[in-house]
């Protein structure tokens, strides 16, 4: 459902019901039939990599720490988490919240120390850093 402003001269209720061009008209009509379902919600994420770790960065508003799950399984980092949807009696007029669970997996270089993994949760983000293993290559000269 579109909420209109009301206009004595109903431009803004035209321009609601009549797109201005067949692009806008296309692109009313698939938003909403094309809406990914709830179920398949996938959190954004960014991977920063710098000399000695990498780091993940996932974004999850509204998330508590207590419901995010992190593992290492054959070298991919699942991530996993649920946020419980909580009924007001107030009538919503649009509802974009992602409410449900999810699942991300990443998978791992093989240059990472599996035990050193840290995560931390601030501000609606998920940090986890990975530390990378030094390469312990010698060179030798040869005489």
């Amino acid at each position: 459902m579109t909420m209109v402003k009301f206009s004595n001269n109903g431009e803004l209720l035209r321009e609601a019901l009549v797109p201005r061009n067949f692009t806008t008209l296309v692109d009313n009509l698939f938003n909403e039939a094309l809406r990914p379902a709830r179920a398949e919600h996938r959190p954004l994420a960014d991977i920063i990599e710098n000399e000695n770790a990498y780091e993940i960065h996932s974004v999850l508003p509204g998330f508590k720490k207590e419901n995010i799950h992190l593992e290492v399984r054959n070298h991919t980092l699942h991530i996993s988490g649920e946020r419980k949807e909580v009924i007001e009696k107030e009538q919503y007029h649009l509802k974009e919240s992602f409410y449900g669970t999810f699942q991300r997996q990443f998978h791992l270089p093989e240059n990472i120390n599996k035990d050193s993994i840290k995560a931390e949760f601030k501000d609606g983000i998920l940090i986890i850093s990975l530390e990378k293993i030094q390469d312990s290559t010698t060179k030798i000269e040869i005489a």
